[in-house]
């Protein structure tokens, strides 16, 4: 799941590691996702330890009476010095974006291929953990699409994940199965299926 909205989403500012707080909107996002996941039953919560992921997961888990265990590699992607500005500041600047590929690596930002591989490898040891049962993980919009990618393949296009939609995966025999992406109906906005998220659609570059 995505975590719920900050200032910094709203106005486009690249997060990364930058530890940005949720709004007001985001608080009341991630009280309607608890309403919706309470009668759930999970046998752990995990999020990032950046607090716009914590606290969204904090919420469910005060709902579900688990406590939230952190993990950095959970994180978002690092965009080093572009943390902080807006797709138009980064264009004035370095005259490349989207980020990826012209500066990827550069500047202090992470590479897509490092922060897929530790979110894979974290993701993996918790499913292995917790077999057969049922996790929640909390984490960001960048660090998701990175992990639907591994999963769908290459040819997967970019999917603007709602903040706190929900995509659920099973994990079986070492593979992954997507059921579902980018469900945000606790919000009131529709859900989108399998067959419409495989198409061109624009990044946030807000995650």
């Amino acid at each position: 799941m995505r975590h719920g909205e900050t200032d910094w989403n709203r106005r486009r500012r690249i997060q990364g590691h930058s530890d940005i707080p949720l709004n007001e909107q985001g608080k009341w996002q991630a009280e309607r996702l608890a309403r919706r996941l309470q009668s759930l039953e999970l046998d752990a919560i995990y999020a990032s330890d950046l607090q716009r992921a914590y606290k969204t997961a904090q919420v469910v888990g005060e709902a579900l009476g688990l406590e939230v265990r952190t993990c950095p590699m959970l994180r978002e992607r690092c965009f080093g010095q572009l943390e902080g500005l807006t797709p138009d500041e980064i264009r004035s600047k370095y005259e490349s974006f989207p980020i990826d590929p012209a500066l990827s690596g550069k500047f202090g930002i992470e590479t897509m291929e490092q922060m897929q591989k530790r979110l894979v490898a974290r993701l993996e040891q918790l499913v292995t953990e917790h077999h057969p049962g049922r996790i929640l993980v909390v984490s960001h919009g960048g660090a998701i699409n990175a992990f639907i990618q591994h999963v769908a393949g290459e040819g997967m296009e970019k999917v603007r994940l709602a903040n706190t939609a929900i995509s659920h995966f099973d994990y079986q025999d070492g593979n992954w199965k997507i059921n579902y992406l980018n469900d945000a109906s606790h919000l009131g906005e529709s859900p989108f299926e399998i067959g419409q998220v495989n198409r061109k659609q624009q990044g946030d570059s807000s995650a």
